[in-house]
């Protein structure tokens, strides 16, 4: 673009070189008509007062003439070759400023839609993660009760049985300890009467 710009400026330089040539030539030519029209009226003026042409009143409307001639032509020219090159250049460089700014925008919408998902995503992580906690806790709390009822029940199973087994060593140690006394007390009647005593009578 640089390159561009510089080439336009230096071909608007060049053409400028030109049409200031061409102005000289018409202001040469302006400048011996003007020399041809003094020395035809030299005779008429010799009584005057010698002095600068350009600053002679009565030459004013044909210098304006020559003047309006040479601009009017140069800005022709200029309007017809660099106006057109120089406009070209400026409409491209805004078009490219204008196409760097849409996509400016546009990579903007999209960082800013990215950022927006990456947020709720994050805020969906959090969420699952408090929900995924609270499960897995609740499921923690059930199988701990679960297993808690699971120990109580089986203990009180053992506890029960252990209590039936006393139960029932009790109750033999009791008919034992019957026998062992109904023994002991037949033997202490025969030794005292002498007679043998059956054990069934002695119970």
């Amino acid at each position: 673009m640089k390159t561009s710009v510089l080439y336009t400026c230096k071909t608007g330089l060049r053409s400028a070189l030109v049409y200031g040539a061409v102005a000289v030539s018409f202001i040469s030519g302006a400048s011996l008509a003007y020399a041809e029209e003094v020395a035809h009226h030299a005779e008429e003026g010799a009584h005057k007062a010698a002095g600068l042409p350009q600053l002679d009143p009565s030459s004013y409307p044909s210098q304006v003439f020559w003047l309006f001639l040479v601009f009017a032509v140069l800005y022709f020219l200029f309007k017809k070759k660099n106006l057109p090159e120089i406009s070209q250049v400026i409409e491209n460089r805004a078009e490219r400023i204008r196409n760097d700014l849409d996509s400016a925008q546009s990579l903007r919408t999209q960082v800013e839609a990215v950022q927006k998902a990456y947020e709720e995503n994050l805020d969906k992580a959090r969420l699952d993660a408090v929900v995924s906690y609270k499960q897995a806790e609740e499921k923690i709390k059930l199988d701990t009760e679960k297993e808690m009822k699971a120990f109580q029940a089986r203990s009180s199973k053992q506890v029960a049985d252990t209590e039936s087994r006393i139960e029932d060593a009790k109750a033999q140690a009791m008919k034992d300890i019957n026998k062992v006394a109904s023994e002991v007390a037949v033997d202490a009647v025969e030794k005292i009467i002498g007679v043998r005593v059956k054990e069934a009578k002695a119970a």
